[in-house]
C-alpha cells in the first residue's frame, strides 16, 4: 500500500513506549482491601447514635458511599493507632512515619495505573526521603522503638548503598598531592634514622636519602 511505501521509502519505525517501574508497590493489592464498606467514617465512628440508627442513614455514614480520601483518612488513623504513644499523640516520629506511610502507599496505588503522572511520582519520592531520614535517626536513638515501628506497619528497612565518588582526574590528582605531603615527614625521619642509628658516614646518608626522597615522590 501507498502508507507501508512511504514507512519503508522514508524509514519509518514504531518507537517502543517506555514505561515507568513502581518498584515498592507490593503484590498484596491495594492498602484499602481490609476496610469494610459496614464499617463506619471516621467522623461517626465515635458517635453512639449512628450505631444505632436506621439502615438508610446507617449506609450513608458508612464507607459504602464514602469518598477515596474519607477511606485513606481512615487507613491514616489505624496505622497511626499501632505506633503511637498514647491516645493524644499526633506529632511523635512513630505518627509521622504512619503519616507517611500512609501516603506512599497510595501514591504507588495511583502510579500503578497512572504511570506517566510525574507530579505524583515527584511527592512520592519526597515522601520517600521523608520518612527515610525519620527512620534512620529513630534506629540510631531508640533501636526497639524502631523495630516496633517497622513490624507494626510492615516496613522493610534496607540500609543505604555505600558512599561512592566518581574518580575525577582533579579528584586524582588531588588524592596524589595529599599522599605526597603525607610522606614528606616520613622522608625526613628515615634520613635522621639513617644518619643516627646505622652511623652512616654524610656522603652514604645523603645518597640514601635522596633514594627515599626519589621513592616517596614517584
Amino acid at each position: 500500500t501507498l502508507s507501508s511505501h512511504l514507512k519503508s521509502k522514508f524509514n519509518v519505525r514504531k518507537q517502543p513506549v517506555c514505561t515507568i517501574a513502581i518498584w515498592f508497590v507490593s503484590d498484596t493489592g491495594s492498602q484499602l482491601s481490609d476496610l469494610t464498606p459496614e464499617m463506619l467514617k471516621l467522623d461517626y465512628a465515635a458517635v453512639p447514635l449512628a450505631q444505632t440508627t436506621d439502615d438508610i442513614v446507617k449506609r450513608l455514614l458508612s464507607l459504602e458511599l464514602a469518598s477515596h480520601s474519607e477511606k485513606l483518612q481512615l487507613k491514616k488513623e489505624q496505622l497511626i493507632a499501632k505506633v503511637q504513644r498514647d491516645e493524644t499523640d499526633r506529632s511523635s516520629v512513630e505518627v509521622q512515619i504512619a503519616i507517611l506511610t500512609a501516603r506512599i502507599r497510595n501514591y504507588g496505588e495511583h502510579l500503578q495505573k497512572h504511570h506517566k503522572d510525574k507530579a505524583n511520582k515527584r511527592r512520592m519520592l519526597m515522601a520517600i526521603d521523608r520518612r527515610k531520614k525519620l527512620l534512620k535517626n529513630l534506629r540510631l536513638v531508640r533501636y526497639e522503638t524502631f523495630e516496633r515501628v517497622c513490624e507494626q506497619l510492615g516496613i522493610t528497612y534496607t540500609f543505604p548503598p555505600e558512599y561512592y565518588r566518581r574518580a575525577t582526574r582533579r579528584w586524582l590528582a588531588k588524592k596524589e598531592f595529599c599522599i605526597k605531603v603525607t610522606n614528606k615527614p616520613q622522608v625526613l625521619e628515615c634520613l635522621l634514622f639513617l644518619f643516627f642509628s646505622l652511623s652512616l658516614s654524610p656522603m652514604e646518608t645523603f645518597f640514601s636519602g635522596a633514594f627515599v626522597f626519589f621513592l616517596a615522590v614517584k
